[in-house]
């Protein structure tokens, strides 16, 4: 693994050239990077995957070609949709994971067959996503919870605050697996409701979004990444999820985003996940 952090803005540029979608997406934010930002750019999420493993851009420009596809979105619409160049800011260097997060989910929807998938400006106060499932039009909101979020939940003060991506956190002890995995499960999942702001933002966001396009069905997806890497059950998911819903009721439908690759939902919606 290239694990090459001082890499020159000639270089990361180079790196993306050959990529149309990550080339048009991220041109713009990885040179506002070397000009804004010193040291905190390493843990920009794009930087941060050039610098060690520039084999799996080809991967990353797959996903966007097929949020592209999805959205129905060349590579300068998909840029303009989701606006990564307004995750440039240096105090909040890990901004950009939000909108890759909702990027993945938009492929996901798709996947599980969702239809007329449209992502919504952020101007609008209303939520990220509208789409079709099985006749039903769906407000859905997503929440990424970071990794460094999590980390601060979970730590009990035995981590240096340096560390920054949970990859490296693999391994780590927070009690045996599954409750390492079950705690931070549950702490995601909760990592939005905490504060009166955080809630009624959600509720006024979907609130929004039914009234005005006039949507059936509500669904909040929280985006995370997990710390050991090890999976859940269905069944423990549906519990987790059951759990959080009870006590924030503020959707149709919970749903969790596990790691950009699954998506699982209370109540369960899909036949198979």
């Amino acid at each position: 693994m290239n694990t090459k952090f001082h890499i020159t803005l000639d270089e990361v540029l180079k790196a993306i050239e050959d990529y149309p979608y990550l080339r048009e997406c991220f041109s713009n934010h990885l040179k506002w990077l070397f000009e804004n930002c010193s040291n905190e750019k390493k843990d920009d999420h794009i930087y941060f995957k050039i610098a060690i493993g520039r084999n799996s851009l080809g991967s990353l420009e797959k996903v966007f070609e097929e949020a592209g596809r999805i959205l129905g979105l060349n590579e300068n619409g998909l840029h303009k949709a989701f606006d990564f160049d307004s995750a440039s800011d240096c105090n909040d260097i890990f901004k950009l994971g939000d909108y890759l997060a909702e990027l993945r989910i938009a492929v996901e929807l798709g996947r599980l067959g969702f239809n007329e998938i449209k992502k919504i400006d952020n101007q609008e106060g209303c939520t990220d996503f509208l789409a079709q499932y099985q006749g039903k039009k769906f407000a859905i909101e997503v929440k990424n919870i970071r990794e460094k979020e999590l980390l601060e939940e979970l730590n009990d003060g035995s981590y240096k605050e340096e560390i920054q991506f949970l990859g490296e956190l693999r391994g780590a002890y927070f009690g045996t697996l599954p409750e390492a995995e079950g705690k931070s499960l549950l702490v995601g999942l909760e990592r939005r409701f905490h504060s009166p702001k955080d809630q009624k933002r959600i509720k006024k966001q979907l609130k929004n979004t039914v009234e005005k396009y006039n949507c059936q069905s509500t669904m909040l997806i929280i985006s995370i990444e997990t710390i050991t890497g090890i999976g859940f059950s269905t069944y423990f998911m549906e519990q987790c999820l059951n759990q959080v819903k009870t006590k924030y009721p503020f959707s149709d439908y919970l749903a969790c985003f596990l790691s950009g690759n699954d998506l699982y939902t209370y109540p369960k919606l899909f036949m198979e996940n």
